[in-house]
């Protein structure tokens, strides 16, 4: 089950950094992933929580992508620019799906997730 809820997730995640999903409705977030809205609702409670997964997979597929940098490259310099555009792709896809949304940037659970993938990019830099 899962599997199954990572691959919507990847499915959708394209469309809602595009179109800022939180607008969508979930019949049309469902549609966009060939799916129906109750298969939708049975691998998630809620849009909050599918919005909250998203943005969860976002922020680690970006960590892996760090930690793949640091570990393949041996230049300082190279690594720092591929970081610092990796971040600033990050940031701005970020400020778009949180801080224009205040009824998102207000949930406890997104703060968590958000904080959370702070923390984590803190650590690697």
């Amino acid at each position: 089950m899962k599997s199954r809820k990572l691959y919507y997730i990847s499915r959708f995640t394209p469309l809602f950094l595009r179109s800022g999903g939180n607008r969508l409705k979930v019949e049309e977030i469902a549609a966009s992933i060939g799916i129906t809205k109750k298969t939708l609702y049975n691998h998630f409670e809620s849009k909050q929580q599918l919005i909250e997964c998203i943005i969860d997979e976002y922020l680690k597929s970006k960590e892996l992508e760090i930690r793949k940098i640091l570990r393949e490259s041996t230049n300082p310099i190279e690594v720092l620019m591929q970081i610092d555009g990796l971040f600033a792709a990050t940031h701005r896809d970020c400020s778009q799906l949180i801080t224009s949304r205040t009824e998102l940037a207000l949930v406890p659970p997104m703060q968590q997730i958000v904080l959370k993938h702070r923390t984590n990019f803190i650590e690697l830099i």
